[in-house]
């Protein structure tokens, strides 16, 4: 069948523009999430980053998502916008992880590792890592595992096609039509649901919860 938007342009910015700026609202939305456990366990240092990020992301994002643009994206932005958001989020992340006197560039490659949920590292241990910091690479990766793509479209972006060809690229009118949002909603509940048990079933057998979360942020995002 043919696919309901081919390429009849070159990529074009304010589109590419658009998605990126809803994709960083995202974006600064997770990152408020180790924001909060660094300010719970005092990590001043981390926590005054994290915040940063978190600013430079929604004041990107902000005018970014006024862009005018169509209604719809072409498969090659719509490939572009998907490749740039697993770029854009260890870029913005590398930083606040060398809080604990890592190199920038180990930094982003930990960031890029956990976005990827690869599980590999250059750390030869994590022992000595303060937990904000732990917390922050293993948040990474959790949200990494669901995937990007799959986020926005759940929490963020409309019915529209354009939504749904950022989760399918290549999918097909009859299927870009019925229920992409609705998909990306399940599958953000199922896995929602499987951290929550993993979380109730590691926390007695591990005895305490701090580290029964780690592992479970590892584990339900396939890690490594």
């Amino acid at each position: 069948m043919r696919a309901l938007y081919p390429i009849s342009y070159a990529v074009r910015l304010p589109v590419v523009g658009k998605y990126l700026g809803q994709l960083a609202l995202l974006l600064a939305a997770l990152t408020a999430v180790p924001l909060a456990v660094a300010l719970f366990l005092g990590e001043g240092g981390l926590a005054l980053r994290l915040a940063l990020v978190t600013a430079v992301l929604l004041a990107s994002g902000i005018p970014a998502i006024r862009l005018p643009a169509p209604a719809f994206i072409q498969e090659n932005e719509a490939f572009a916008v998907v490749g740039l958001a697993y770029l854009l989020a260890p870029v913005f992340m590398a930083w606040p992880l060398t809080v604990p006197g890592i190199p920038l560039l180990d930094a982003f490659f930990e960031a890029t590792s956990g976005i990827t949920t690869t599980g590999l590292s250059t750390l030869a241990s994590v022992e000595d890592k303060p937990p904000g910091f732990i917390f922050a690479r293993a948040w990474l990766q959790w949200y990494g595992g669901l995937g990007i793509a799959v986020l926005s479209v759940a929490l963020m972006m409309g019915h529209h096609v354009a939504a749904r060809r950022l989760f399918q690229p290549e999918a097909e009118e009859a299927t870009l039509v019925t229920t992409t949002r609705t998909h990306a909603r399940r599958v953000l509940l199922v896995y929602a649901i499987l951290t929550l048990l993993a979380f109730l079933i590691l926390w007695p057998a591990l005895g305490e919860a701090f580290p029964a979360l780690l592992h479970t942020l590892a584990a339900v995002s396939t890690g490594g």
